[in-house]
């Protein structure tokens, strides 16, 4: 029997995301139907190629971006997540970045999860916001 494509995904794939996407017969399919940027961002990272690569930089320019659209919902006085943003747009715009930096800015493995917990939430903060509720 011919295994599922999403078989061969990372183990630190997200669960939800397998799951999800095992209702799809092709990566692309299930690109085309996706509508979790976090998920999208994750997969494009793993796409990209390796360290320092200008696709990896691109693409890491771009989840800076994303993420970053979401600071106005970080607590106030938190600097780490702009701290880890700027660094990882840095790299991006291939200014010289050690991954040990990128590691270091705030624990990125923090930022993940802050990104993780943030990006899902924003679409229904902004929809809130716009008809003048509290989110």
């Amino acid at each position: 029997m011919t295994k599922h494509w999403t078989e061969s995904l990372p183990d630190d794939a997200c669960d939800d995301a397998v799951e999800w996407a095992q209702a799809y017969p092709t990566p692309q399919a299930a690109w085309d139907a996706c509508e979790r940027a976090d998920w999208m961002l994750w997969i494009a990272t793993r796409a990209a190629g390796g360290w320092g690569t200008a696709s990896h930089r691109q693409i890491a320019f771009a989840v800076a971006a994303c993420a970053g659209t979401a600071l106005r919902y970080v607590p106030a006085g938190e600097t780490r997540p702009a701290a880890a943003l700027d660094l990882v747009e840095r790299y991006g715009r291939g200014e010289p970045v050690t991954r040990e930096a990128l590691r270091a800015a705030a624990a990125l493995k923090d930022m993940a999860a802050i990104v993780r917990t943030i990006i899902p939430k924003v679409p229904r903060l902004a929809i809130a916001k716009a008809e003048g509720r509290e989110p």
